[in-house]
């Protein structure tokens, strides 16, 4: 991600931005970019150790204390498919974005239906980081995780999630580059059984006849269906850069 010059604006939607880490991060870097943080908010249970405070308020603190508003805006909403569908109807788009823990809440009930999802939304951007979720040996310890009576019928028996992003660009008629850019320990394996070890990765993913959309804040929302500033997080920074 870069910019040559001061002028060189550019766009990001980070869906799932929970507390708005690379929301935040990314516009402190970057003075050229204008970031839409989408998440549907909420009180962090004993997974995340949030606290009574709810993500968005969270996220809302750190706009300000690292100076980045107005160009980081908060749509408080629930990510879906229809969305990114909807934004290449609107003709609308972004440079970047970052999907990150996100697709394990979709219900896509087969292969091909993920496929038209996954490839629709690498058409919305120049650009995605994308994490998807891990089905390794499909033994009970990975079935345990949200979502997993759905991707494991994306994954069709698959496990290798870099070959599973490039066979849906090949099923969709779209061609580009899937790079693996990242990965964090996950779930480890048990030696004494044969088990190996898993990792979550982050693969970057550019098509390569990418035409890009005008980026158009107000459509975006519109399409999301943020909640207005005062429902119900309540939360500072929800409106577009060019609002009055």
């Amino acid at each position: 991600m870069k910019a040559d010059a001061a002028s060189d604006l550019f766009s990001v939607v980070d869906y799932g931005a929970d507390e708005g880490y690379f929301s935040i991060s990314t516009a402190f870097a970057f003075p050229q970019a204008t970031v839409i943080a989408v998440d549907m908010g909420g009180v962090g249970g004993s997974i995340w150790k949030k606290g009574d405070y709810d993500v968005l308020k969270i996220q809302e603190t750190k706009i300000g204390d690292y100076g980045v508003a107005p160009r980081v805006v908060i749509c408080q909403t629930a990510a879906k498919p229809d969305h990114f569908f909807a934004l290449d109807k609107a003709g609308t788009g972004h440079d970047y974005q970052f999907v990150l823990s996100v697709f394990h809440w979709f219900t896509m009930e087969d292969r091909q239906s993920f496929e038209k999802v996954l490839v629709r939304l690498f058409r919305n951007a120049k650009t995605t980081f994308i994490e998807l979720p891990i089905a390794g040996d499909y033994s009970e310890r990975f079935m345990k995780q949200v979502g997993s009576q759905y991707f494991t019928k994306w994954y069709d028996g698959r496990s290798d999630i870099a070959q599973i992003i490039r066979d849906s660009l090949i099923a969709q008629g779209a061609t580009g580059v899937v790079k693996k850019i990242g990965s964090v320990k996950w779930l480890p394996g048990d030696k004494k059984k044969g088990e190996r070890d898993w990792d979550r990765e982050v693969f970057r993913v550019d098509l390569d006849e990418h035409a890009p959309l005008p980026f158009d804040c107000h459509a975006h929302f519109a399409i999301y269906g943020c909640a207005p500033e005062t429902n119900p997080a309540k939360v500072a920074y929800s409106k577009c850069v060019d609002a009055d």
